[in-house]
Order: structure tokens, then C-alpha cells, then sequence
């Protein structure tokens, strides 16, 4: 376990690194693990729909008021974006500069 755990810091710090490269470190445990989803979900589909966000592995266990509430902080910050004015609509994945 000692070896194991010491790759799993390695692994944590690599994973810092590269989210303060993206300027994710402002953003919530949860916020990021939604926009990960989010972001894994836009290489299948353009446009995605908010059960497929809340179905996606990195999503599972966060309470249904804490994801919307997450989604809500994602779209303000402009890292996705609701892709119609239709309730139902999906979402989409903005380009960051």
C-alpha cells in the first residue's frame, strides 16, 4: 500500500499542476468534477443532455441541489454553456482561452 499511496500523491500533484495550468483552482471539488464530466461527454456528443452529465461516474454521489447549483456556477464562470433557450435544452462545452 505505501508504494501505491506514494503514486497516488505523485498522481495528485501532476493532477494540481495541470489545474492551475487550466485555472480550475478557483473552482469547487464539485464544479470540476462536473465539468470534467461535462467535458468527457462533449468528445461523443456536442451537445449534452443534463442526464447524461448526472449519469457520468465523476458526477455520481453529488446530491441533485449541489449539481445544479454547480451547473449554475459553471455556466456564470462561462465554462459551458446552455445550448438553446428550450427548458430542456443541453449543454455545451465553451472554448477556453
Amino acid at each position: 500500500m505505501n508504494e501505491s499511496l506514494k503514486r497516488f500523491a505523485a498522481l495528485r500533484q501532476v493532477l494540481l499542476g495541470m489545474e492551475q495550468d487550466l485555472g480550475l483552482c478557483d473552482l469547487g471539488e464539485t464544479e470540476r468534477r462536473v465539468l470534467c464530466a461535462v467535458a468527457q461527454a462533449s468528445e461523443c456528443e456536442t451537445e449534452i443532455s443534463l442526464g447524461t452529465i448526472q449519469d457520468h461516474a465523476l458526477t455520481k454521489g453529488i446530491s441533485r441541489s449541489t449539481f445544479f447549483r454547480a451547473m449554475n456556477m459553471l455556466v456564470e464562470l462561462g465554462y459551458i454553456a446552455k445550448a438553446g433557450p428550450e427548458k430542456r435544452a443541453g449543454y455545451i462545452l465553451q472554448k477556453q482561452d
